[in-house]
């Protein structure tokens, strides 16, 4: 159904947006501020998850594809922890 073309060019913008928070995150963590990376790692995290959503929603995977964002919940809460402890 999805995979039978037209859908692959959600693709490429879901693979841009993952390169494009990395790219982010590389230069902040550079040039940038501390409190900006724990926003840019979530983002990060859940555009990854968006395209791996979406790679194996067009490969016409017959298992319950939306379960990958349940990979998200416990690192997301591993980032917010994170981003609590204080350096020093």
């Amino acid at each position: 159904q999805y995979g039978e073309g037209g859908g692959e060019y959600l693709l490429q913008p879901a693979g841009g947006g993952v390169a494009s928070w990395f790219l982010l995150l590389i230069f902040n963590r550079i040039w940038g501020k501390r409190k900006y990376k724990f926003a840019i790692l979530s983002l990060f995290l859940w555009s990854f998850l968006t395209a791996v959503f979406l790679l194996l929603l067009f490969m016409n995977q017959s298992y319950q594809v939306w379960a990958i964002f349940l990979l998200g919940i416990p690192a997301q809460i591993a980032i917010i922890l994170w981003s609590q402890i204080k350096r020093f």
